[in-house]
């Protein structure tokens, strides 16, 4: 794998990145990598975001997703596989670092993992031995270019301020919000990060229903649905889905003009709805 394409670094702070978040399966089902490339290889997207057991529920390695992303694609995208804190030590820590930079990845996103109170295992405990701030460190090491997370509420902002100072010295090269609803709160958190002098890309999540809306506001941290959004989602009823898809084309409009790119997070693998929004004349 050390063809891989690396558009993502190149191009990062130059030019408008896309890229979308993949949530790697819960069983080792092969076929993720073709899948992958049925959806995506034929779009504007230039790397695929590999997520690392979010919600604190087990899923395939992100390093071993690239991979068979790779296996049926070569050289289509570069990869940005999340690092979570939650699970790892330092000796796991640097030893996967190690092996994404032999395998020709030159971005991580590194995130501290949800709560262990989100797993469906309750024997589930976590490791917690290393913070964002010291694997953004242990990233450079490895010499590989380092991103971390934003909660872009603005009830959070003195917090994420004094974080994302902390993991700024430490040596991170871009942020990534947690998913946005609303255009004008983007443009605000833009003018905020840029003192920061990193690229700031924007979380980008397609909301398929009320119901969907309302579980991410109510139990998805860092996630926050206005209710006006989610008031017009429950009465649209089953054309919910065109008022997401609308929000999310919103979003990215304004991401193209204040951020220096956009992150897609389909959920519940509905890999389509990438298209619908780069494409929706032909959806």
């Amino acid at each position: 794998m050390n063809s891989l394409r690396n558009t993502f670094c190149e191009k990062l702070g130059k030019q408008f990145l896309l890229n979308v978040e993949l949530v790697p399966p819960a069983a080792p089902q092969t076929d993720i990598g073709t899948r992958a490339c049925q959806a995506f290889a034929a779009l504007s997207v230039d790397g695929l975001n590999i997520a690392d057991s979010p919600m604190a529920r087990a899923r395939m390695n992100p390093l071993l997703v690239a991979h068979l992303v790779e296996r049926e694609c070569p050289g289509r995208f570069s990869f940005v596989p999340h690092v979570n804190c939650r699970d790892h030590n330092r000796v796991a820590v640097r030893g996967l670092l190690w092996g994404a930079a032999a395998m020709g990845v030159r971005a991580v996103l590194v995130v501290s993992g949800d709560s262990v109170t989100f797993s469906d295992d309750s024997r589930t405990r976590a490791v917690a031995d290393v913070s964002v701030p010291d694997v953004v460190g242990m990233a450079r090491e490895a010499g590989l270019l380092p991103g971390v997370v934003l909660d872009p509420r603005a009830s959070q902002w003195e917090v994420e301020q004094r974080k994302m100072a902390r993991k700024v010295e430490a040596g991170a090269g871009f942020v990534i919000t947690q998913p946005l609803f609303v255009p004008d709160q983007l443009v605000w958190i833009a003018e905020r990060m840029r003192p920061f002098g990193i690229s700031l890309i924007a979380g980008i999540l397609p909301l398929v229903s009320a119901r969907h809306a309302r579980f991410l506001d109510e139990r998805v941290p860092g996630i926050a649905v206005p209710a006006e959004l989610i008031e017009r989602m429950e009465r649209a009823g089953p054309e919910a889905l065109h008022i997401g898809l609308e929000n999310a084309r919103q979003m990215l409009d304004t991401a193209r003009q204040v951020c220096a790119g956009a992150c897609i997070m389909p959920p519940f693998e509905r890999f389509q709805l990438v298209q619908e929004i780069l494409q929706p004349q032909i959806a």
